[in-house]
């Protein structure tokens, strides 16, 4: 027996399923290449997909296929979004699709973007770089958006003298050649002196701490500025506008005096560096 508003909550067949099959899979391919291209990974590793293909079981069923030809075609790319750094959904959302399609992930990789969300978390980010360090096939860095303002061109997460990745290495490298003590006496110095003009990120004890922990406080660190910049350079153009001349250049000001220090003190270690390395080799002559 039906009530007046019964009919109302009952499931009726999508006029989709009236056409024939032929028509329906030309409407899935249409909708797949266009609304999957990019194709869009969310931070909880699930795949974004066109609106159509998620309204039922069987649409999803029947559209599946193009999905996974879209993610085998070499030309589709791919948008991972990433958020506090916790870069392991998005791989395990590459491992399955590679699985899915027989595709080699190191290919998806290669043709995935990052779009980072979120806070920085430092653990995160190291456990992302170093896992990067044992294995770049497995956990590959990706491309990401860079920053736009010239003067921090070389203030990246990830790459180059001033990365988090480079300061990890160099910890790493003078610790294989002996120079261990000369890296913490380096790494004090330099969280010393951000202390001194109040740009410290990390609590100031660091004449106290052990080897471990400061490599810990300056991969903060440089996470910290290096995430600032990031930001700043992210930031709209009507923000900036609102800042006026004088501010912009104060809040460029202020980011870039740490990142010079951190330029300086990276540029110091891999001197030391260079100079532990070949006295290391003319003793072994």
């Amino acid at each position: 027996m039906y009530s007046s508003i019964d009919y109302l909550f009952e499931e009726l067949p999508s006029p989709l399923f009236c056409l024939p099959a032929e028509i329906r899979n030309q409407i899935y391919e249409y909708v797949v290449l266009v609304e999957t291209d990019p194709i869009h990974i969310q931070a909880d590793g699930m795949m974004k997909v066109a609106a159509l293909v998620s309204t039922c079981r069987q649409i999803r069923s029947e559209a599946y296929g193009f999905i996974m030809r879209a993610v085998s075609d070499r030309r589709t790319k791919i948008v991972g979004q990433v958020r506090d750094y916790n870069i392991k959904p998005l791989l395990a959302t590459l491992s399955r699709l590679a699985e899915q399609t027989g595709v080699d992930r190191s290919d998806l990789a290669s043709r995935t973007k990052v779009n980072l969300v979120g806070a920085l978390d430092v653990g995160n980010l190291r456990e992302w770089v170093e896992g990067n360090l044992r294995d770049k096939h497995q956990v590959p860095l990706f491309e990401f958006d860079r920053p736009i303002l010239p003067e921090f061109e070389k203030a990246l997460l990830f790459d180059g003298l001033m990365s988090v990745k480079h300061a990890i290495m160099s910890h790493r490298a003078m610790g294989a050649v002996g120079g261990q003590a000369e890296w913490a006496r380096l790494t004090r110095e330099l969280l010393d002196e951000l202390d001194k003009r109040n740009f410290n990120v990390v609590p100031p004890r660091h004449r106290e701490q052990s080897v471990e922990e400061l490599l810990e406080a300056v991969v903060q660190t440089i996470a910290v500025w290096g995430e600032t910049m990031l930001e700043f350079s992210r930031q709209s153009f009507e923000w900036l506008v609102e800042l006026g001349p004088h501010g912009r250049d104060a809040t460029r000001q202020k980011i870039r005096q740490p990142l010079v220090m951190i330029y300086l003190y990276q540029t110091e270690v891999r001197r030391v560096l260079r100079q532990m390395e070949e006295q290391q080799q003319q003793q072994q002559q």
